[in-house]
């Protein structure tokens, strides 16, 4: 008002005010830069005192002072080196993740669409149903075919872990934490295949830290690629295993890695298949290469078979979404969005993902530098694979690598190159373990090596600690806090989704209407609504259409007095169920067509295979074991 006091205006209803005081992104930049110049200093100040008492002699420090806590936090470092070496991989990955579970979530530009997953399969899997066809509640309960197009793991295992704790928040950091734990500790058995145990735990540590790791679900939402990131490391590892041994059990592994990230983000499939295949190209025994490739092929034509429940159906149907022509549109056009060449001014997102390829991309390289000027040698087979791939990694996030998007079949599906950064995380995190070592013993070979290296190394010290106060600072200026997000998720649920998961008739005024049903009849009864199925009746009349409140769908039948009808599309895209002039009982439901019941036993039956050749493989390897044992 005029002295300057807060004045409200009040609706005439009953109102909750809350008033609340916020700090200014500037301010909140400012802060962060304060913390990391103070965090720097610490630093500083922590490697000086551990020089002075626990590397010097006796006669420069008299006292002998023993620093218990310096003893404490060598110690648990130290667990790279025992039998307990995974509990630094569980330690990490929960310190990753602690904005998520002690602050809340952040609201990333897809999070509603990923809420309606979740709580579609929380509702299915609760109604006994553990792959619904039909997201019956979203769009004000138009219902959506996200879940028919959407690949399921991530929204099934929120949903999940949603029954076991009660509590979507809950739900959110351990599904997290779970898909966290299977990265690290996939980075960890891939890299042990040609690396030391304490490298190989520290690659899996490094992982879970990657930026772009934390940027996909701490400043953003690309949760079910966060998730891929996780799962594909596997593939990568039986990959190797299969090129580097003679194994049955390897070519099962592959083809359950593989189907599974099918299941877990298409994108990530496309480029990951691409990067298995240069990886696996690298790694080939060339005296082998023939046999060795019909394993590899076996093994993804059995993860197409075991993952055929999703993709064939998204396949067939694919006619039936929203006619969205998104090449059209900038922002989903690959070529519009290469980083080092896209906008930097007027996009936060791509300045940010730019100053973390550039800071990834000259670490690994000075490291790998390293390591050639250390090796007489030729370069580990399995090494050389991984930089292969990492740099190729690299070239593909850059308009360098237009040729090749504009070539390769579906790769321009992925919209998104810097997508690669995901690929490029984990091949990094093993590239920069192998590199420290031989970094550190090139520093001891002349003082100007020493000091070359001491600069860089503070560069990329600065440039790694000043993204992760970015990090921090972005999650901050856009979270829900953990005490809310249950109601929001509630919420949301029943809200508008994302108009690319509308059929090709879908009109937006159709959700301006929220009966159930719509008909010029008398005594409208509706006897049950499910997920999948509805009921109503009405008393007789003429000749008309009754509208009924749910997306048209060739999957939706109908029956009017036990007798089948068929179904219209409405001009909006709903229902309209023809009725009789005599008072009608009217039934529709959702039904899957014959394809995808064949789908569903393909898959089961592929399964079914992947468990009896386990089992027979494992007995087949015990037994021999016994049997030489024995000799």
């Amino acid at each position: 008002d005029k002295n300057g006091a807060l004045q409200i205006s009040l609706p005439t209803n009953s109102s909750f005010i809350k008033i609340y005081f916020e700090e200014t992104s500037s301010v909140l930049y400012a802060q962060w830069v304060s913390a990391i110049l103070w965090l720097i200093l610490l630093f500083w100040a922590f490697f000086q005192i551990k020089k002075f008492y626990l590397f010097s002699s006796n006669e420069d420090n008299p006292k002998n002072v023993n620093n218990k806590i310096y003893d404490y936090v060598y110690k648990f470092l130290a667990l790279s080196q025992t039998k307990y070496a995974w509990l630094l991989l569980v330690f990490f990955s929960v310190l990753s993740l602690s904005p998520m579970i002690f602050i809340g979530v952040y609201k990333g530009v897809d999070l509603v669409q990923h809420s309606q997953f979740a709580t579609t399969f929380q509702s299915a899997i609760s109604a006994g149903d553990f792959y619904p066809s039909w997201a019956a509640n979203e769009n004000l309960g138009y219902g959506g075919l996200g879940v028919r197009f959407y690949p399921p793991l991530t929204p099934f295992v929120g949903a999940l872990f949603r029954i076991i704790s009660g509590d979507w928040h809950t739900a959110t950091w351990l599904t997290f934490l779970f898909f966290t734990l299977i990265g690290s500790f996939g980075v960890y058995l891939w890299a042990r295949e040609f690396m030391s145990e304490s490298k190989s735990i520290w690659a899996g540590v490094i992982f879970t830290f990657m930026p772009y790791r934390l940027i996909e679900i701490q400043n953003g939402s690309q949760y079910a690629e966060f998730a891929g990131c996780s799962v594909i490391i596997f593939s990568f590892l039986f990959v190797t295993r299969i090129c580097r041994k003679d194994n049955w059990l390897d070519v099962i592994g592959l083809a359950i890695s593989y189907a599974i990230l099918i299941f877990t983000h298409l994108p990530l499939t496309v480029i990951g298949s691409l990067a298995l295949f240069l990886y696996a190209i690298t790694l080939l025994d060339r005296n082998k290469i023939l046999s060795k490739l019909i394993k590899l092929s076996l093994s993804v034509f059995l993860g197409l078979t075991a993952s055929s429940i999703y993709w064939l159906k998204m396949v067939a149907e694919m006619s039936w979404l929203h006619k969205i022509n998104y090449l059209d549109r900038i922002d989903f056009d690959y070529n519009f969005n290469f980083l080092l060449t896209s906008p930097w001014d007027d996009n936060r997102h791509y300045w940010f993902l730019n100053f973390v390829l550039l800071t990834l991309f000259v670490s690994v390289l000075s490291l790998m530098f390293s390591l050639y000027q250390q090796r007489d040698e030729k370069l580990n087979v399995a090494i050389r694979a991984v930089a292969v791939v990492f740099f190729f990694s690299i070239l593909m996030t850059t308009v360098l690598s237009q040729p090749i998007w504009s070539v390769i079949p579906f790769l321009g599906e992925v919209q998104f190159p810097s997508r690669w950064l995901a690929i490029a995380s984990f091949s990094g995190s093993i590239l920069l373990v192998e590199g420290i070592g031989s970094i550190l013993k090139l520093s001891g070979q002349s003082v100007n090596w020493k000091k070359t290296i001491q600069v860089w190394g503070g560069v990329v010290f600065v440039c790694y600690v000043l993204i992760l106060s970015l990090v921090i600072i972005e999650f901050q200026l856009n979270y829900i806090p953990s005490q809310n997000f249950e109601a929001w998720m509630i919420e949301k649920s029943h809200e508008m989704g994302s108009d690319f998961f509308w059929t090709p008739n879908t009109k937006a005024e159709a959700f301006e209407l929220r009966e159930k049903v719509i008909v010029e009849r008398n005594n409208l009864n509706i006897l049950d609504w499910q997920l999948h199925e509805r009921i109503f009746s009405v008393d007789a009349g003429k000749e008309t259409n009754a509208r009924i409140a749910t997306l048209f769908y060739p999957h939706w039948h109908a029956t009017v007095n036990n007798q089948p009808t068929d179904l219209k599309v409405a001009d909006d895209g709903s229902i309209l169920v023809p009725l009789p002039t005599e008072k009608a009982t009217v039934k529709i439901w959702f039904e899957e067509p014959f394809r995808v019941k064949l789908a569903t036993y393909i898959s089961a039956a592929t399964w079914l295979v992947f468990v009896l050749s386990l089992l027979f493989l494992l007995t087949q390897k015990k037994f021999t074991a016994f049997n030489s044992n024995q000799s």
